[in-house]
């Protein structure tokens, strides 16, 4: 975690945001429905997967890059279907 990071910059309050904290913050995404609450939960999430993509770098099992990447494409279906941001073009 980078000190004094945490939820200063969000409006709901998700707690420290840490690497490992990921799964925490997609779970809450997924289940979200306020716009306001849930990007800041899509944020945390980016956030936080990217710390643990940090302190793994090239250690990381298998079964966490999978997981990873399903959760990146939950939170790219969240932006494009519940908070309605333009779709990626190519995909």
């Amino acid at each position: 975690m980078i000190t004094g990071l945490g939820t200063k910059f969000l409006s709901v309050s998700v707690g420290a945001i840490t690497g490992r904290s990921w799964q925490r913050f997609i779970q809450k995404a997924l289940r979200e429905n306020d716009p306001d609450k849930l990007v800041q939960y899509v944020h945390a999430s980016e956030i936080a997967m990217f710390f643990r993509w940090q302190e793994l770098e090239e250690r990381m099992e298998p079964g966490e890059i999978a997981s990873m990447r399903a959760a990146t494409d939950n939170l790219l279906a969240i932006k494009i279907h519940k908070l309605g941001w333009p779709q990626l073009r190519g995909l």
